[in-house]
């Protein structure tokens, strides 16, 4: 779950990208263009070969972040997780995630960039693998055709051309279908649960990133959600927002819902093990080491 971190990258830098730049022979330019035409291409294997040092070397750049090789990460990792974990909600999802103050919910997010280009990359994937958490509803969509806007139907619907979602009762029907076929039913979900297990493992996430050397800085993490993935800036990013709730906590609610999901993949990273177990921060992974 690791190239994300990359693909928010790019996000960033389409962000604060000028024609000018492009438009230069500036190695990074055309780094870039690479970049741009392996999404294009849908093959997430090549960006493995693509490190996001290189693109952030541009003269005057206004952010610079350091990354190793990574495989999926921040980004879709939290998607996948709603969509492995939550997507019987899927409309409260969304909407707990904008009053927290991310621009859309992963949901309406998906919609909007093409359900059918996750669903062609899980099936590349191989997905699901045997004891993997995992959805079918999403793919199910897709099977019927809801691609998101660019079909008018997704997880919701859009009329007449428009970007605004609506409910749609047959993808409420789908997914009473697809419980009922499963032997389980919805049950009420605070906004509360919902923001700690869409945020949570976005954290964890973050930790283990850290802990392998793919980000050198959780300040680096922050800095790829705030300029690529719309973070509220006045949450200060997520592993500084993961400081301000407390990291035992955090650790603590990842065990908890690792048990009664029974989903492994859940449990705190051994990084934010230690840091909860000694009442550090991440902030303290960056700060200068005193001299002896």
């Amino acid at each position: 779950m690791r190239h994300a971190l990359v693909v928010g990258l790019a996000m960033a830098m389409a962000a604060v990208w000028t024609p000018a730049a492009a438009q230069t022979e500036d190695p990074v330019a055309a780094e870039f263009d690479k970049f741009r035409e392996v999404l294009e291409q849908d093959n997430p294997a090549e960006l493995w070969e693509i490190k996001g040092e290189q693109l952030w070397k541009s003269p005057g750049g206004p952010n610079k972040v350091s990354l190793e090789k990574c495989d999926l990460g921040l980004g879709p990792g939290v998607v996948k997780g709603a969509y492995a974990q939550m997507p019987r909600y899927f409309a409260d999802v969304d909407r707990v995630m904008v009053e927290f103050g991310l621009p859309m919910g992963p949901f309406a997010m998906g919609d909007l960039a093409g359900l059918d280009v996750g669903w062609r990359i899980r099936k590349q994937r191989g997905l699901p693998r045997p004891g993997e958490r995992y959805s079918s509803i999403g793919d199910r969509l897709c099977e019927l055709g809801r691609f998101g806007q660019k079909t008018g139907k997704g997880y919701y619907k859009y009329e007449g051309g428009s970007r605004s979602p609506l409910p749609d009762p047959d993808v409420e029907k789908l997914i009473e279908e697809t419980l009922q076929k499963l032997g389980k039913k919805r049950r009420n979900v605070s906004d509360e649960e919902i923001l700690e297990r869409m945020m949570y493992p976005m954290v964890n996430e973050g930790a283990r990133i850290l802990e392998e050397g793919i980000a050198a800085r959780p300040s680096d993490i922050d800095v790829i959600w705030l300029y690529g993935y719309g973070w509220p800036i006045y949450r200060g990013g997520p592993m500084f927002w993961a400081d301000s709730v407390g990291l035992k906590h955090i650790a603590d609610r990842l065990s908890y819902y690792a048990r009664e999901t029974n989903d492994p993949s859940l449990e705190p990273a051994p990084l934010l093990k230690r840091l909860a177990a000694s009442g550090g921060t991440f902030a303290s992974l960056a700060a200068p080491s005193k001299a002896a």
